[in-house]
């Protein structure tokens, strides 16, 4: 895996665990530590910090394990998953091939507005991944 995606996947993730612990955003958005409930809008800002470097990429809905709704990030081969932590996964980037088994595809989104509503709190939103990006930049100074 390219390194320059390890550490912008690494770097959104932190920003994210930020998020959920910021001004009451948890009880809010209903999100937790491990980032359950957050898979959409972790896996857009990660789509969307990706881009601003040149990378391409595809949000996916889907299932993990056969039997939970998550979303993910595809390039190339790979998937990028940044919030699989809910699933107890330890790693904080879980990077595995797009054929594994655990994750299961329904369909691949590049925008906001071709992502299926009834998230509630939790749909995916340009304002939403604003606030995470604002979050990555009060980290950063």
């Amino acid at each position: 895996m390219n390194e320059k995606i390890l550490h912008i996947a690494k770097q959104v993730r932190k920003w994210c665990e930020a998020f959920v612990d910021t001004d009451g955003n948890q009880k809010k958005y209903n999100f937790d530590y491990s980032l359950c409930g957050m898979c959409a809008a972790a896996s857009f800002a990660l789509h969307d910090a990706l881009k601003k470097h040149g990378i391409k990429s595809k949000v996916i809905n889907g299932t993990f394990d056969g039997d939970f709704e998550h979303c993910w990030i595809e390039i190339e081969d790979k998937i990028i998953d940044i919030t699989a932590t809910q699933f107890d996964v330890a790693a904080l980037v879980h990077i595995v091939n797009k054929n594994n088994e655990m994750y299961k595809k329904y369909k691949a989104y590049n925008s906001y507005k071709s992502f299926p509503k009834g998230w509630g709190d939790q749909q995916p939103s340009r304002q939403l991944t604003q606030k995470i990006f604002r979050m990555g930049l009060t980290l950063t100074e």
